[in-house]
């Protein structure tokens, strides 16, 4: 069972913010509450792109550093292209001083969840949080 590994879930930002009818950035329905029950028993990232100035304001508009600490949001780079999902991994297993299999990816996009777990890590296309909450139930990560 994936919960007697899993240890450090990393999120990207696409599937945690959208924009509301007004235009400004807020939380994915029910990503607030999902994001706070998951928070005590695992170590939450944040993958964000493009580079850094938008997304931290982001951010810190939302105050999303309650629930995923600043030290732990990872920004898109040439060298962590989602293409190269392999440069990124390893970068991850720098940082959580962990293996592949203690790491679970959450990505809106298919093909890049797709080639992240061609690279060996566990890892979930997002569609909602109602979607992403069921999944996580069956992976035993959840109630």
């Amino acid at each position: 069972m994936i919960k007697e590994v899993t240890r450090h879930i990393v999120f990207r930002l696409a599937g945690v913010v959208t924009q509301a009818s007004h235009g400004a950035p807020c939380l994915i329905p029910g990503m607030g509450e999902l994001l706070q029950e998951l928070s005590p028993d695992f170590t939450l990232w944040l993958f964000c792109e493009p580079v850094p100035e938008e997304p931290v304001a982001v951010l810190e508009s939302l105050q999303l550093d309650r629930l995923i600490s600043r030290a732990r949001w990872l920004f898109a780079s040439e060298r962590f292209c989602v293409a190269m999902p392999k440069e990124l991994i390893e970068e991850l297993m720098v940082r959580t001083d962990g293996r592949q299999g203690e790491l679970l990816w959450i990505d809106d996009r298919p093909a890049v969840t797709s080639a992240m777990i061609r690279a060996g890590l566990n890892a979930v296309v997002f569609v909602d949080a109602f979607r992403l909450r069921r999944n996580l139930v069956l992976r035993g990560l959840v109630q």
